[in-house]
């Protein structure tokens, strides 16, 4: 079962980019995610700033054998645990009017397991100033 948690429909394309196989409507409140700008200091006197995320709202409980379709934005946020969520391929996969996103061929997801970080591992402040 696939649940469509963003505020648009989601219109699934078959591979030759012509013929709708399916539109998946929202169903239910949309997730969000906070994040929080930081700036970075200048490249060439333009302000760079990072961006980092914090508490998402909103998302339901994993179930299982229901996928909940979520933002890109969401998906990258999210505990690496949550392996129930997937989001639209707006990349290679999406389908376009000119610069406009109609729909896609395919949804994306992140890979379940990730390298541990070495015992010694320490994060560093990155400074471009």
């Amino acid at each position: 079962m696939v649940v469509n948690l963003t505020p648009h429909p989601i219109v699934i394309y078959a591979e030759d980019r012509a013929t709708i196989l399916r539109t998946i409507e929202p169903d239910g409140p949309t997730p969000r995610v906070s994040e929080v700008r930081e700036d970075l200091g200048q490249v060439d006197d333009i302000p760079v700033q990072t961006t980092r995320y914090g508490v998402i709202e909103g998302l339901p409980d994993a179930v299982p054998g229901t996928f909940l379709i979520v933002s890109s934005l969401l998906l990258n946020a999210a505990p690496t645990y949550r392996t129930d969520l997937i989001a639209p391929d707006t990349s290679a996969g999406a389908v376009r009017d000119g610069g406009r996103i109609l729909g896609t061929v395919r949804f994306v997801t992140r890979p379940v397991e990730m390298a541990p970080l070495a015992p010694d591992f320490e994060e560093e402040e990155v400074s471009l100033d």
